[in-house]
């Protein structure tokens, strides 16, 4: 408190404590991002905010300051939010899975994964082996303020034709 993934740009005026803002940009995924109240001023313009849900997207929901486009009794508040990663899907034939299957085969060793894009902070994860496939991936640190959805890398390790994408969220994962 105050959450340092959510700056306010612009208080707006009419708000209450325990508003829920909705944040539904870009091209959601799942649900988009829900901002809450939690102090507001005389004229309700909001004097804290932070994030109640973050959102899953597939591409930065766009530039800062965001809107809210839904909830909430007040109007006219607008935010900066910082990106990362929320979560690694594998890819199959296509197809994403939340890399519960195996992907990728013939690795020896741990492959390295490598997110590629523009960023104030890099974003890290460990592969996880079964066999010789990767069964998982563990996101170890979410990165901040992806400018895009960055490309997902994966070297190393004497195996192939593994892929996967990241999905960026209004804030890091082990804040959700």
């Amino acid at each position: 408190y105050p959450d340092p993934n959510i700056i306010i740009a612009s208080a707006g005026t009419g708000y209450q404590v325990g508003d829920q803002l909705t944040i539904d940009a870009g091209s959601s995924v799942n649900t988009p991002a829900i901002i809450s109240v939690d102090a507001v001023n005389g004229s309700g313009g909001i004097t804290a905010a932070s994030i109640y849900f973050a959102g899953v997207w597939t591409i930065n929901p766009g530039a800062n300051p965001i809107a809210s486009n839904a909830g909430g009794h007040g109007s006219g508040a607008t935010f900066n939010v910082k990106w990362g990663i929320n979560s690694v899907y594998g890819i199959n034939q296509g197809n994403y899975f939340n890399v519960v299957g195996e992907f990728g085969g013939s690795y020896q060793d741990i492959p390295i994964i490598n997110f590629i894009g523009t960023c104030d902070s890099e974003a890290s994860a460990t592969a996880n082996l079964k066999c010789t496939s990767i069964q998982s991936v563990a996101l170890t640190n979410p990165g901040s303020n992806f400018t895009d959805r960055p490309a997902v890398a994966i070297t190393g390790g004497g195996g192939s034709q593994a892929e996967a994408v990241a999905f960026l969220s209004a804030t890091p994962l082990d804040d959700v």
